[in-house]
This record gives C-alpha cells, sequence and structure tokens, in this order.
C-alpha cells in the first residue's frame, strides 16, 4: 500500500484526540491499543490518558449495571444498558 491510500488515516496525534472526546466502548479500547504513547510528546499523551480514563469510567459503570441486576428482585430481566450520555446525566445520590 502506498502513503496515498493510506492518506484518509489520521494520525496519531490527531487519533488520541478524537478518541479523548469519544464515547467509549469496544471499539474505542481496540483504537486506543494502536497507539503508541511513547512515541507522543507529552502534551498529546495526555489525550490518550484522558482516552483511557474515559474507558476505565464507561468500565465501571458497566460493572455498576451488572452488580444493580443482582439488586432485581423476582424478575429475570436485565437492567438497561448504561451508556456514556446516561452515565454523563445521571447524578449520584
Amino acid at each position: 500500500m502506498s502513503a496515498a491510500t493510506l492518506s484518509f488515516l489520521p494520525s496519531p496525534v490527531d487519533l488520541a484526540r478524537q478518541l479523548a472526546e469519544a464515547d467509549p466502548g469496544p471499539d474505542m479500547i481496540a483504537m486506543l491499543g494502536l497507539l503508541d504513547p511513547a512515541s507522543m510528546s507529552a502534551d498529546d499523551r495526555l489525550y490518550v490518558v484522558q482516552a483511557w480514563e474515559r474507558v476505565c469510567a464507561w468500565a465501571a459503570a458497566q460493572a455498576q449495571a451488572a452488580v444493580a441486576a443482582f439488586s432485581v428482585r423476582g424478575s429475570r430481566s436485565r437492567p438497561p444498558a448504561l451508556t456514556w450520555v446516561s452515565m454523563r446525566s445521571t447524578r449520584i445520590r
């Protein structure tokens, strides 16, 4: 493949910046795994850290949704999945 063929792909730095604001999930995790933070500047590595932090928060919310399923008494139905949007609008009480 020539460089021209791959010109539509974002640079690693641009990808890191986009992922820092993307909705977390399996696709985001796969794309983050392709990045090499050691090859980036310190400023650009912050975008990678920010993206991984979003993934961690998303994963914690998914785990809490699974734990919450234990409190559903007398029902075998699954609680609604949390999305990043619903997590942002939900307040912890």
